[in-house]
């Protein structure tokens, strides 16, 4: 699987030995690109949904169907799909 920080970062460095320099008095120039990238990727991955928590929206999402339960499998698929909705809604991106 591709680790898109270390690509992120490595784009980055690239990014900036090619428009980057550095002023007589020692400062150094940054593309704004390169500082927005560099800013991302100090920020924490976010954390996916614990088994608990899906588990959580799944019996919701069931308890919602009228009449308390799942009464079959095309409300099972309906409710399942829009738990799932919610999940990926909430943590913004699907598990890895």
């Amino acid at each position: 699987m591709t680790d898109f920080r270390a690509l992120c970062a490595e784009l980055a460095d690239e990014l900036d030995a090619e428009t980057g320099y550095t002023k007589n008095d020692g400062e150094r120039i940054v593309h704004p690109t390169v500082a927005l990238a560099r800013i991302a990727l100090t920020q924490p991955e976010p954390e996916g949904p614990t088994d608990k928590q899906l588990l959580g929206c799944m019996l919701k999402a069931a308890a919602s169907v009228p009449g308390g339960q799942c009464t079959g499998i095309l409300d099972w698929d309906k409710e399942a799909i829009a738990a799932a909705r919610a999940v990926l809604a909430r943590w913004g991106r699907s598990p890895q």
